[in-house]
């Protein structure tokens, strides 16, 4: 097995880049994410009760870079390495990944995810070698469902009655990236 390169550290603009998750991330991440505003539409995991559930969260989120499953990045600015957000690649195959982001309210509407993914997916497909991305979000979060579509996603399918895990159940659209 190769040995695995040093995780990457990605910038997007002067102001804003990606590195890796730290566990001193635990409580900006714990801050932002339980907004009610960034909790609305996530259904993928639970939110974190508490700080130890944030770190815990954010270390299995470093952890996936070391254990060959994903990658996933702190986005912070570039002046203050406080987190700010987040975005990751779960693998699902050797060529295929799933995308995940957040990010905190107070940063929303100022391009900055739209930015973040577009490097995230470059770097997916040039030094990952993946083909394909895949995104799912809530039929209701039209803000994530415009991110996708600005970004080349297509829209693949729709689960009807997705169960989360409170046991609730959604509508969820699925949208794909395909690189040749």
């Amino acid at each position: 097995m190769k040995t695995l390169p040093p995780f990457p550290v990605l910038t997007i603009n002067e102001r804003i880049s990606l590195r890796e998750h730290a566990p001193t991330d635990a409580e900006a991440f714990f801050n932002y994410y339980t907004h009610p505003k960034v909790t609305e539409f996530n259904i993928a995991a639970p939110t974190p009760k508490t700080l130890q559930e944030a770190k815990e969260e954010v270390m299995y989120c470093r952890s996936l870079y070391y254990q060959r499953q994903g990658i996933y990045w702190a986005i912070c600015e570039q002046s203050n390495p406080v987190m700010i957000g987040a975005i990751g690649i779960h693998l699902r195959s050797q060529h295929h990944g799933e995308i995940h982001y957040d990010l905190d309210v107070n940063y929303w509407n100022h391009g900055i995810m739209t930015q973040a993914m577009e490097i995230a997916i470059t770097y997916c497909f040039e030094q990952m070698n993946l083909t394909t991305l895949e995104a799912r979000t809530l039929k209701a979060n039209i803000a994530s469902i415009r991110i996708l579509e600005k970004l080349g996603f297509q829209h693949d399918h729709c689960i009807e009655k997705y169960t989360s895990y409170t046991g609730q159940q959604y509508t969820i659209e699925v949208y794909q990236l395909h690189h040749e």
